[in-house]
């Protein structure tokens, strides 16, 4: 399994959530959104995010993203 660290820029990511908010009353997550899109990077670059299987020498096509807080 291979960690990694990320650093954005959200500030109008929140201000569009905020505003999103007020309008439909609704609630959007945040942490779900930036996973939305970091997930979408992952699915359009596969090649950069392969496993390769050192038994097999296969290259796994599944894909996981997760975060913790």
């Amino acid at each position: 399994m291979i960690h990694t660290l990320v650093e954005m820029d959200i500030s109008k990511v929140r201000k569009a959530i905020r505003q999103l908010r007020r309008e439909t009353k609704n609630y959007y997550s945040l942490t779900g959104y930036i996973i939305y899109c970091v997930a979408r990077a992952v699915e359009q670059n596969k090649h950069i995010h392969a496993c390769r299987n050192r038994k097999t020498g296969n290259i796994s096509a599944s894909r996981s993203v997760s975060t913790t807080t």
